[in-house]
Parts: C-alpha cells; sequence; structure tokens
C-alpha cells in the first residue's frame, strides 16, 4: 500500500444480534490505521464518504443514517476488540514479512514499514484497538463548507459527532467521531 499507516483495509465484522449463518449481516469498515501513542501501537478505524453521500445527508429532522452506521460499527469494533487485537499481532507480522520478500525481489527498494507495525511483529505487542469509528469526508472544498445551503449540513455533523469536526489545512473537512479526535485526522488526512 502507498500509506505506510494503512495496516488493513474492507474490515469484515459480523453484526451482532444476527442468529442465523444465512442472514447475518456482516460491517465492513473502509480502512484500519496504525498509530504510535503514548501507550503504544494503536489501530483506529474510518469509514471514509464522498461530501456527496446521500448517507451524510439527514432525512427532515432526523440524523443522517451515517450516525447509525458509524454506531453499529462502534458495537461491532467493542464486540470483537480482542480478537482484533490478536489478529493485528498477525497481520504486522504478515507485512513485515511481505516488505522482507519486496525488498528481496526489488533489490533494496521498498516502502518502508511503519515503525508501530514493527514493534507489533517484533515483540508480539497487542496494539490498543480504538473502538470510536472515525468518519473522513473527502470531496468537500472551502467553497461548499461556505455555502449557506450546507451549513445546516455541518451543524447537523458537528452536533451528531459531538464537536469532532475539523476543517484540514487544505481546507477539506473531515469529521470525527464522538471523541473529538480532530489529532487524528490533522496527522492523517491524507488516506
Amino acid at each position: 500500500m502507498g500509506d505506510p499507516t494503512i495496516i488493513d483495509v474492507e474490515i469484515a465484522l459480523t453484526r451482532t444480534g444476527t442468529k442465523k449463518a444465512a442472514t447475518q449481516q456482516q460491517d465492513r469498515l473502509d480502512a484500519a490505521v496504525i498509530r504510535n501513542t503514548k501507550t503504544g501501537p494503536e489501530v483506529v478505524f474510518c469509514e471514509a464518504k464522498h461530501f456527496t453521500n446521500i448517507a451524510l445527508r439527514a432525512n427532515g429532522d432526523g440524523l443522517p443514517t451515517v450516525i447509525g452506521q458509524i454506531k453499529d460499527y462502534e458495537r461491532a469494533l467493542t464486540r470483537y476488540a480482542n480478537a482484533l487485537k490478536e489478529g493485528y499481532v498477525e497481520v504486522a507480522s504478515a507485512l513485515v514479512r511481505i516488505n522482507a520478500m519486496k525488498k528481496l525481489v526489488r533489490g533494496g527498494d521498498a516502502p518502508a514499514v511503519h515503525q508501530a507495525i514493527r514493534q507489533i511483529a517484533g515483540n508480539g505487542t497487542r496494539p490498543v484497538i480504538d473502538t470510536k469509528l472515525h468518519l473522513l469526508i473527502f470531496g468537500f472544498a472551502k467553497a461548499q463548507r461556505d455555502n449557506p445551503r450546507e451549513k445546516s449540513t455541518l451543524k447537523s455533523w458537528k452536533s451528531s459527532l459531538a464537536g469532532g469536526f475539523a476543517p484540514s489545512a487544505t481546507d477539506a473537512p473531515v469529521c470525527g467521531n464522538p471523541g473529538n479526535r480532530s489529532d487524528f485526522f490533522a496527522e492523517s488526512r491524507n488516506l
């Protein structure tokens, strides 16, 4: 992958509350990103939506459907947090091995593996799983942000995400989760 912070994509988790295998629904999270924190490696999950996606719009006085989607994903992340910790130790080990093979085939020319991934693979450190999903909104420009018609949409996102909204330096606003993790998006808005 082009971004060394991306540890996984299209992560499928079985939704709680479905009883029969034939009817089980799966939540598919767009990306998992690794980052270093003071307490060690952490995996953060992201859902990406283009600004024009209808799920970002409220129906009447209700919330945008993406808010319900985020809540479903967060329940799944909480349910599977321990399994994800174990799984990402295996993923990190595989990524380090694949990178070594790339270097061998390319004569040493391969992208660097993120330090947190190397740490997990090297000593089996189980990463922290951030169970608060992050919403990344792309395809959004300053002109749209300043459009009076879009101000109600922005207000809906801000209130629904408890302040987890921060415009980036490129005037492409991105949203966070109820934990107001705008620091993450400042680091990772190029996903």
